[in-house]
Order: structure tokens, then C-alpha cells, then sequence
């Protein structure tokens, strides 16, 4: 009888462990994932809640994309192939990987259908998960867009022809593309120190003070436009006021009338204001899976969804493609980095790959030729590769792992 019960209680203790997040009563689980305010919003106990829900944070406000009238629901597809992938000498599966990282969703699909769903931490389809700089790359397929309509007559042409905002600074002057590509060769730091220049863009768009109209008024150009890359959140708010000037309306209102209704977006998403109402496009966007899986699709598709064409395929393939990009913008190609894109990170291997990329783990993975896409939302700890690598490494790991196992190849 002893035994009996020694081995239920051994059982339950081992069914308790293998369902366990990782480090989930750190990110909140006793309190229900709870959602935060505008001060402690980032701190590891409210991360799950307020990631997966930004619209309910205490203290910001948003401008709400309403869903589509016409919804579009991808189709399911099972799936027989199973996925693994390698890293530090070990081989893992998808459910393992759940196990070791703080990932809250992961969405795998190939061909326009969805394979794979899964989540963690209690998050599900209703979660409205944030972009963090996810956001950067739906910023530039709006600009892609407002080229079509030819509210843009050339992304060759200086940001202040078209935005009253933007003249008289360095960012102004430069031209369109090479903000895209964040070539602007304007001095700005973004390291996450807490003391940076991003740091000083966040002040700004929580109190206001400075406004960000006279931020882009604080930052010069040091080295010649064009020449290289330098990551830059406010070049990205640049495009955004450029969007604002050149069509009168609100960044929320192209999101529904050039990508969400056409796109058939089943739910409502966000974006997080700033103190003066300006969109955080750099930053703060928040949509269902589902719907992030379609903007997922977009890219894959070379900009056609739902039998839309959102954007035009050339500038889908320009912004994504290494072979558009000046050989001063190759440098420090390495085996998980081939270049930056319009807003988006490109990737080296078969096909062309490239992904959205934001803070925390926050990624959707594309290779285009293949229609393989990868939706990959995360807690992780600390918010760059250069503060911690490991989980890092291993969603990119993940990402081989699914080229290779859908790719045939042993």
C-alpha cells in the first residue's frame, strides 16, 4: 500500500513538473498572468499578462483597428512531418522547446495552411500578442502601400517632401529608402541601457516631454546616408509622421483600410498611443495570432493574402531580398544575420528568409519560396541576443529546424 502511494504521489509530482512552464510563478501564474500599468508593465510579473493584452495596460491609450468585415480564416492542414531541431549538441522536438524557453505561442504554417498550433502560459487565440519592433515591418508595408497610391511618387525621394513634420531635420533630408533601411547615417544608440537614445524615445512618447517632433530636431547625421546600417527606433517614428503628413489620417486608419480589411483580419488589434496620440510604430502593436499568422502570410506571398494583393510584389521582394542591398550594407554578414532590409532582418540559407523581428523574442520567420512561415511570440528575459544569446540562438535554431524538416533533406 505504502508503495502504492509512494509511486501516485511520484506520478502527480512528475505530471506537475512536465506541465510547468518555465519560470512561470516568476512571470505571474499565482496571480492569474495579471496585466500592469504604465509604470511597471515590463517587469517580469506582469510580462505574460500585459504582452498578451497591452490594450488593458492602465495608463496607455489606443487607437483600436476593427476587424474585417469579411474575415478570412486560414485553413488547417495536419501535418504527418514531425519537426526537430539542433542546438548545443542536442536534438529537440517543438514540445521540448515549450519546455525549455519562454515562448507564449507558436504558429507554423506552409503553403497558405496552418500546421501547427501551440501555446503556453495560459495564452490563447484571443490573446492580442505585442510586436514590440514587429511593428517596424507593418510600418513599411504601409509605406510599400502609399507608394502603390502613389502618395509616393519615389522612395528615392527626401522624407520632407511629403512631411511637413520631418523638414528642416536629418531625418527630413534623408530619403525614404535609406530610412527604411535605417541607413540614414544619423547618430543614435539603441542598446538597451536604460541611458540610450531609445530610452529617450520612450520618455518621450509616455510623457511627451520632449514632444517627438522636437526629438527628430536633437539628432544628426554624422556619416553619409546610404552607407550604413544602424539600428534606429526613431527613424522608424520618422516613416510613421511621414505616413500621418502625406495621407491626413491616423496610422490606425491606413492599418484598417490598407492592411487589416483586406487582408480579412478575423479580430480587432492596437496600436499603443503616445501622450500626443501618435502611434508607437516603432514599437506597439498588438494582434491575434491568427492575424499575425496573415501578416505572416503577406510576406511569404510576396504581398498577396485572402486573394488581395496588399502591396506590390516588387517592393515585397526589394524589402526583403539581400541582392537590392548597396555592397557597404553587406557588412557583418554572418551565419544568422545577411543584411536589413525595409524594416525587416533578412537571413542567410536556402530561399529567401527573412523575419519581423521585436524585443523578447517576438519573430515571424518566412521563407518565401517555399511558403514556410514561422509565428513566434516570447517572454524571453532580456530584451537582445547581445544581453543573452541562448534563447536567442535556439528560436533561430528552431527556425533551421523547421526549414530542414520541411525541406526533405536528412
Amino acid at each position: 500500500m505504502k508503495a502504492n502511494c509512494f509511486l501516485l504521489v511520484l506520478s502527480l509530482a512528475m505530471s506537475s513538473t512536465a506541465i510547468a512552464a518555465p519560470d512561470e510563478d516568476a512571470l505571474g501564474k499565482n496571480q492569474n498572468y495579471p496585466v500592469g500599468n504604465i509604470r511597471n508593465w515590463t517587469q517580469p510579473q506582469y510580462r505574460i499578462g500585459s504582452w498578451s493584452a497591452p490594450q488593458k495596460i492602465e495608463g496607455f491609450s489606443t487607437g483600436k483597428v476593427d476587424k474585417s468585415p469579411s474575415a478570412f480564416v486560414i485553413p488547417k492542414e495536419n501535418s504527418s512531418i514531425e519537426i526537430k531541431y539542433k542546438f548545443n549538441w542536442g536534438e529537440y522536438s517543438v514540445d521540448q522547446y515549450f519546455d525549455r524557453q519562454k515562448v507564449t505561442s507558436l504558429q507554423i504554417l506552409k503553403d497558405g495552411k496552418l500546421l501547427l498550433e501551440k501555446y503556453q502560459y495560459g495564452r490563447n487565440q484571443e490573446s492580442r500578442f505585442l510586436s514590440y519592433s514587429m511593428a517596424k515591418s507593418v510600418t513599411a508595408l504601409l509605406i510599400g502601400i502609399a507608394a502603390d497610391k502613389r502618395f509616393i511618387q519615389s522612395l528615392d525621394d527626401p522624407a520632407e517632401k511629403y512631411s511637413s513634420t520631418l523638414k528642416g531635420t536629418s531625418y527630413g533630408a534623408t530619403s525614404i529608402r535609406d530610412l527604411l533601411r535605417m541607413a540614414s547615417g544619423i547618430e543614435f544608440v539603441e542598446n538597451y541601457s536604460g541611458n540610450d537614445d531609445i530610452a529617450k524615445l520612450s520618455r518621450s512618447v509616455v510623457t511627451g516631454s520632449p514632444s517627438t517632433a522636437e526629438l527628430f530636431k536633437n539628432f544628426y547625421r554624422r556619416t553619409l546616408a546610404g552607407q550604413r546600417f544602424n539600428y534606429s527606433s526613431l527613424e522608424t517614428m520618422a516613416l510613421g509622421y511621414l505616413l500621418k503628413d502625406l495621407t491626413g489620417k491616423t496610422i490606425t486608419e491606413l492599418t484598417k483600410e490598407w492592411i487589416w480589411n483586406p487582408i480579412g483580419a478575423e479580430d480587432e488589434s492596437y496600436w499603443l498611443l503616445s501622450k500626443e496620440g501618435m502611434e508607437g510604430v516603432y514599437c506597439c502593436f498588438a494582434a491575434s495570432p491568427r492575424d499575425w499568422a496573415k501578416v505572416g502570410l503577406l510576406f511569404a506571398q510576396n504581398g498577396k493574402v485572402n486573394g488581395n494583393q496588399i502591396v506590390a510584389s516588387q517592393f515585397l521582394i526589394e524589402a526583403t531580398s539581400p541582392d537590392t542591398l548597396t555592397p557597404s550594407l553587406k557588412n557583418g554578414i554572418t551565419n544568422t544575420f545577411a543584411g536589413y532590409g525595409y524594416q525587416i532582418w533578412l537571413l542567410p540559407g536556402e530561399g529567401r528568409q527573412f523575419y519581423l523581428r521585436g524585443i523578447h523574442g517576438q519573430s515571424i520567420f518566412v521563407q518565401a519560396e517555399t511558403g514556410l512561415v514561422m509565428v513566434h511570440t516570447a517572454a524571453f528575459s532580456q530584451p537582445s541576443s547581445r544581453m543573452d544569446p541562448a534563447p536567442y540562438d535556439e528560436m533561430i535554431s528552431l527556425w533551421q529546424g523547421v526549414v530542414k524538416s520541411f525541406s526533405g533533406k536528412k
